[in-house]
């Protein structure tokens, strides 16, 4: 709904980069060296010199290990041999090898974590091209992948993604803070959940892609969109793009209480806006499939049943349409020209008036902003324009 706008996005998304990539690269480093044991190309020693982390190290080699020579701790590296693995683990050793070459050159890495959401999936297929993989990958490739382009890696970082990003909002419903919150002795209180855009199960390879990561509140991520399947094609992106004046909200009239801003007087929908001039898969995008023929599987509207959901806001909407009410058309105009009296402007007198951010470019500073500018603007459009 709301497009993620910060003018150091590059900034940001670089600095992550420069300390995830060592991360990758030095799991993929021990990786090799696991191979060369398996291979009696090197002695298990190696392994126990090895400067990642002990924990690491035993998680990253009891994946090949049948449970009977599981690693419990640094002085059972002598287990690493070939016979000692899972079948299918030494069936895909030459894919493995494919996998951590692959990984450890930095243009590579780069190309994956920093990849802009238009070429991510093109960017994975090359990937899987280049390392002569199989596709679709399976299970055991998958997990093996898991295990370097760890998720759990990005823990490190979120806090400093989300605070550096400042988007207080969730971009996918403007309804919910996502504020990060770090206390004075620099603790971590909460932050924002982060989507996988293209979910993690389907893309092994993006799991760890800077732009494929969403902050979103709990309720879009996890139980809204969860691991449905998205594309740039069939949904907003909101690093791309967001709703704009594309679609508006509108009220309903459905009763006559005597309270103006009693909630059962109105409803909500999502108008579609859009002209001849709007580019063709925009339609599609918002609203799912065409005019003509909808499709229940695309658009963000039903992915995260937006018009639904918002039934559950018209106690605001009622104080929107009073407050409106209250500053009558002829009343909101002479306002217009003693503003500069004032020493204010349209901005904040909306701000201080409505509650929330006039200008686009601040939704994402505090929920229901489009609502409220898209009610305001219907009941009371001399004031807005």
């Amino acid at each position: 709904m709301i497009k993620i706008e910060n003018p150091n996005i590059e900034n940001i998304a670089q600095v992550y980069f420069d300390n995830v990539k060592e991360r990758i690269k030095g799991r993929c480093d021990f990786l090799i060296q696991v191979l060369d044991v398996l291979n009696n190309e090197l002695n298990f020693n190696a392994l126990a010199r090895h400067s990642l982390h002990g924990s690491t190290k035993k998680t990253l080699s009891n994946q090949f290990l049948l449970p009977a020579f599981k690693l419990n701790n640094q002085t059972q590296y002598a287990n690493v041999i070939i016979n000692n693995i899972y079948p299918s683990m030494a069936a895909n050793h030459n894919s493995f090898r494919d996998i951590l070459t692959y990984l450890n050159n930095d243009n590579h890495l780069r190309e994956l974590i920093l990849c802009s959401p238009d070429n991510a999936l093109q960017t994975e297929n090359d990937f899987i091209l280049n390392s002569s993989l199989p596709n679709p990958l399976s299970d055991e490739l998958k997990g093996f992948l898991n295990n370097i382009i760890d998720y759990a890696l990005f823990d490190d970082y979120a806090y400093d993604i989300a605070t550096k990003l400042n988007v207080n909002t969730c971009p996918y419903c403007n309804r919910n803070y996502i504020n990060t919150v770090i206390n004075k002795k620099g603790k971590h209180i909460i932050r924002p959940t982060f989507d996988h855009f293209f979910p993690q199960k389907r893309h092994p390879f993006l799991a760890l892609s800077f732009y494929n990561l969403i902050p979103s509140c709990y309720y879009c991520n996890s139980s809204l969109k969860s691991a449905t399947p998205t594309s740039i094609d069939t949904h907003i992106h909101p690093y791309f793009e967001g709703f704009d004046s594309d679609t508006s909200f509108h009220i309903k009239i459905n009763s006559c209480k005597p309270a103006k801003s009693d909630p059962e007087n109105y409803s909500l929908k999502l108008n579609d806006n859009m002209n001849q001039s709007s580019p063709k898969d925009r339609y599609r995008k918002i609203f799912g499939g065409t005019r003509i023929l909808p499709d229940p599987t695309q658009g963000n509207i039903n992915l995260f049943k937006l018009e639904d959901i918002y039934q559950s806001h018209l106690d605001i909407v009622g104080e929107l349409v009073v407050k409106c009410d209250k500053l009558n058309t002829w009343y909101a105009g002479s306002l217009l020209t003693i503003f500069e009296l004032l020493g204010t402007n349209k901005s904040e007198f909306y701000q201080y008036y409505f509650g929330n951010y006039f200008d686009e470019g601040d939704f994402n500073r505090r929920p229901m902003a489009k609502l409220s500018k898209d009610i305001v603007s219907q009941v009371l459009p001399k004031f807005i324009k």
